[in-house]
Protein backbone atom coordinates (compact mmCIF):
# COMPACT_ATOMS: atom_id res chain seq x y z
CA UNK A 1 0.00 0.00 0.00
CA UNK A 2 1.11 3.91 -1.53
CA UNK A 3 1.21 5.51 2.30
CA UNK A 4 0.83 8.64 0.17
CA UNK A 5 -2.02 7.43 -1.56
CA UNK A 6 -2.45 6.42 -5.16
CA UNK A 7 -2.25 3.06 -7.01
CA UNK A 8 -1.73 -0.06 -5.15
CA UNK A 9 1.05 -2.39 -5.61
CA UNK A 10 0.70 -5.72 -6.62
CA UNK A 11 2.69 -8.50 -4.89
CA UNK A 12 2.04 -12.11 -6.44
CA UNK A 13 3.79 -14.98 -3.81
CA UNK A 14 4.19 -18.08 -4.82
CA UNK A 15 5.70 -21.80 -3.86
CA UNK A 16 7.37 -24.62 -5.28
CA UNK A 17 5.46 -27.74 -4.35
CA UNK A 18 7.35 -29.99 -7.07
CA UNK A 19 11.59 -29.72 -6.26
CA UNK A 20 14.51 -31.71 -7.15
CA UNK A 21 14.30 -34.48 -4.60
CA UNK A 22 17.74 -35.87 -5.19
CA UNK A 23 18.48 -35.47 -0.96
CA UNK A 24 15.30 -35.70 0.23
CA UNK A 25 12.37 -33.64 0.68
CA UNK A 26 12.54 -29.91 0.96
CA UNK A 27 10.70 -27.14 2.88
CA UNK A 28 8.81 -25.65 0.51
CA UNK A 29 9.44 -21.85 -0.02
CA UNK A 30 7.48 -19.39 -0.65
CA UNK A 31 8.50 -16.81 -3.28
CA UNK A 32 7.35 -12.85 -3.66
CA UNK A 33 7.20 -11.18 -7.05
CA UNK A 34 7.20 -7.63 -6.59
CA UNK A 35 5.38 -5.44 -9.36
CA UNK A 36 7.86 -4.52 -12.16
CA UNK A 37 5.49 -2.91 -14.68
CA UNK A 38 8.11 -0.72 -15.88
CA UNK A 39 10.10 -3.27 -17.51
CA UNK A 40 11.06 -2.96 -20.88
CA UNK A 41 9.79 -6.78 -21.90
CA UNK A 42 6.61 -7.13 -20.53
CA UNK A 43 6.21 -10.71 -22.26
CA UNK A 44 8.91 -11.86 -20.33
CA UNK A 45 8.68 -10.70 -17.06
CA UNK A 46 7.58 -13.43 -14.32
CA UNK A 47 5.13 -11.12 -12.46
CA UNK A 48 3.11 -10.72 -16.20
CA UNK A 49 3.50 -14.60 -17.03
CA UNK A 50 1.91 -15.85 -13.43
CA UNK A 51 -1.01 -13.32 -13.59
CA UNK A 52 -1.76 -14.19 -17.00
CA UNK A 53 -2.04 -18.14 -16.32
CA UNK A 54 -4.23 -16.83 -13.23
CA UNK A 55 -6.33 -14.78 -15.59
CA UNK A 56 -6.51 -17.12 -18.10
CA UNK A 57 -7.96 -19.96 -15.82
CA UNK A 58 -10.41 -17.48 -13.95
CA UNK A 59 -7.81 -18.76 -10.76
CA UNK A 60 -9.13 -15.99 -8.15
CA UNK A 61 -11.88 -17.31 -5.48
CA UNK A 62 -13.56 -13.82 -6.32
CA UNK A 63 -15.50 -14.47 -9.33
CA UNK A 64 -15.86 -10.84 -10.56
CA UNK A 65 -11.89 -10.71 -10.42
CA UNK A 66 -11.13 -11.47 -14.53
CA UNK A 67 -8.63 -8.81 -15.60
CA UNK A 68 -5.32 -6.99 -14.08
CA UNK A 69 -8.35 -4.02 -14.59
CA UNK A 70 -9.92 -5.49 -11.73
CA UNK A 71 -6.95 -5.87 -9.43
CA UNK A 72 -6.17 -1.78 -9.85
CA UNK A 73 -9.93 -1.26 -8.53
CA UNK A 74 -9.52 -3.01 -5.68
CA UNK A 75 -8.98 -1.06 -2.55
CA UNK A 76 -7.50 -1.71 0.46
CA UNK A 77 -9.82 -1.82 4.06
CA UNK A 78 -8.92 1.41 6.25
CA UNK A 79 -6.30 0.68 8.80
CA UNK A 80 -4.83 -2.14 6.77
CA UNK A 81 -2.06 -2.76 4.65
CA UNK A 82 -2.71 -5.75 2.27
CA UNK A 83 -5.89 -7.25 0.58
CA UNK A 84 -4.99 -10.79 0.25
CA UNK A 85 -6.85 -12.23 -3.37
CA UNK A 86 -6.94 -16.24 -2.70
CA UNK A 87 -7.20 -18.26 -5.24
CA UNK A 88 -9.71 -21.39 -6.15
CA UNK A 89 -8.97 -24.41 -3.74
CA UNK A 90 -10.16 -26.98 -6.85
CA UNK A 91 -6.57 -25.64 -8.75
CA UNK A 92 -4.89 -26.75 -5.71
CA UNK A 93 -3.73 -30.19 -7.49
CA UNK A 94 -3.43 -27.94 -10.92
CA UNK A 95 0.45 -28.20 -12.53
CA UNK A 96 0.83 -24.93 -13.68
CA UNK A 97 3.64 -26.57 -16.09
CA UNK A 98 1.41 -29.12 -17.71
CA UNK A 99 2.53 -31.43 -21.11
CA UNK A 100 1.18 -30.78 -24.49
CA UNK A 101 -0.49 -33.24 -25.92
CA UNK A 102 -1.40 -33.96 -29.41
CA UNK A 103 -4.80 -34.77 -30.99
CA UNK A 104 -6.54 -35.31 -34.24
CA UNK A 105 -6.80 -31.60 -34.46
CA UNK A 106 -3.30 -30.22 -33.06
CA UNK A 107 -2.18 -29.61 -29.49
CA UNK A 108 -4.06 -28.98 -26.44
CA UNK A 109 -2.48 -28.69 -22.59
CA UNK A 110 -3.20 -31.42 -20.72
CA UNK A 111 -5.55 -30.83 -17.97
CA UNK A 112 -3.43 -33.07 -15.44
CA UNK A 113 0.05 -33.74 -16.63
CA UNK A 114 2.84 -31.98 -15.34
CA UNK A 115 5.76 -31.64 -17.69
CA UNK A 116 9.11 -33.88 -16.63
CA UNK A 117 12.68 -32.79 -15.79
CA UNK A 118 13.70 -35.03 -18.32
CA UNK A 119 11.49 -32.75 -21.02
CA UNK A 120 13.33 -29.66 -19.57
CA UNK A 121 16.60 -31.25 -19.51
CA UNK A 122 15.78 -32.23 -23.27
CA UNK A 123 15.74 -28.84 -24.80
CA UNK A 124 18.28 -27.37 -22.78
CA UNK A 125 20.94 -29.80 -23.90
CA UNK A 126 19.63 -29.40 -27.60
CA UNK A 127 20.43 -25.99 -27.23
CA UNK A 128 16.99 -24.90 -27.06
CA UNK A 129 15.95 -22.21 -24.21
Amino acid sequence: MDPDGGPHDTLVKFMLAFTKSYLGEKVANTYPLPETLGAASLFLNTHVFLLGIVFRHRAFRAPSLTSPHDLKALNIHPGETELLLPLREELDDVYLFRRVVQTLIGHVISDNEHITYGMIAVHRYEGRH
